[in-house]
């Protein structure tokens, strides 16, 4: 029985600290802005916990770790339901995603593939070698915003039809290109790249992470109509940040409506983990969306996460 104890709380406590961070009014602070990404698994702790602890008999300590499962459960759950809509009209729809090359380091030819499926696309970390290869590639055809860029903070907006450019996300250090897109239905869509400077361990990288994080924020709730904001957030859905993002322009995370919200998409080589953990490439829309598909591209350290929305009434 004691070491049924001792296990319940060694699973009980980090489930706790992992609910205190999801909830707390800020996550820009060391360690939370990167271990908030596993929140998902408190409730797993938290059931170890509460089995342990009943075992153990300690009734109210089996209590808490329950009520801190099923808090967790509940937060979680809506991540793993299918609300995706039927498209009523196939002629109303755009296949959109959101990439990230790697450093410019992906296998061109593979992701020119996967980016020719698209009609519209977020490329991140691409650097100017890789927007002229991209080109050879076939998507010189695409109408493009070329923000790229060496290293890590370049990005190109590709359209299949036609654009207008507006202003970028300002404030931010990272190449964020917009612009309004006009589908073959007519309607028109303001897509936004979002690649915000990632969470690094130190005070300085995070407070830029929340700059920026905000700057999208603000970019969103200042644009009128309907939008579709993607890319490489280095965030996941249990950031507070991201979900202002969305909260701003009244927007959901596709992978969540698809039930696909724990999906991860990073890292998937030379990453702290040796298998993807955190999902943290998004799609967030106010359209309806049909279907999602998260994939890996070739060379790349990110998944692929592609949404075939619709912007007709479903």
């Amino acid at each position: 029985m004691r070491l049924l104890a001792v296990v319940g709380l060694l699973t009980l406590i980090p489930a706790l600290v992992l609910v205190g961070m999801r909830f707390a009014p800020s996550q820009s602070y060391l360690p939370a802005a990167q271990a908030v990404g596993l929140f998902p698994v408190a409730a797993l702790l938290a059931l170890v916990a509460a089995l342990c602890l009943a075992g153990a008999r300690w009734r109210w300590t089996a209590g808490v770790a329950a009520v801190v499962a099923v808090v967790t459960l509940v937060v979680v759950f809506e991540r793993t339901t299918d609300s995706t809509v039927t498209a009523t009209d196939s002629t109303a729809t755009v296949q959109v995603g959101a990439a990230n090359a790697y450093f410019g380091r992906a296998d061109v030819g593979a992701l020119a593939a996967q980016l020719r499926e698209l009609d519209v696309a977020c490329v991140a970390e691409a650097t100017p070698d890789l927007a002229a290869a991209l080109a050879r590639e076939g998507m010189d055809a695409y109408h493009a915003v070329d923000a790229s860029e060496g290293g890590a903070s370049g990005t190109v907006l590709y359209s299949r039809w036609p654009i207008r450019e507006v202003a970028q996300v300002e404030g931010v250090s990272f190449r964020m290109p917009r612009a309004v897109v006009t589908t073959p239905s007519g309607a028109e869509v303001t897509v936004t790249c979002a690649h915000p400077a990632p969470p690094n361990p130190s005070q300085r990288a995070l407070d830029l992470w929340s700059q920026e994080l905000r700057a999208v924020r603000d970019a969103v709730a200042d644009t009128d109509g309907a939008q579709i904001v993607m890319g490489d957030f280095n965030a996941t859905w249990d950031h507070r940040l991201l979900r202002e993002v969305a909260a701003a322009g009244d927007l959901r995370d596709v992978a969540v409506v698809a039930g696909q919200g724990l999906t991860p998409t990073w890292p998937l080589r030379d990453g702290p983990s040796p298998i993807p953990l955190f999902p943290i490439d998004h799609v967030l829309t106010d359209l309806d969306v049909v279907d999602v598909v998260i994939e890996d591209v070739a060379g790349s350290d990110h998944r692929l996460v592609t949404a075939t929305l619709t912007t007709a009434p479903a």
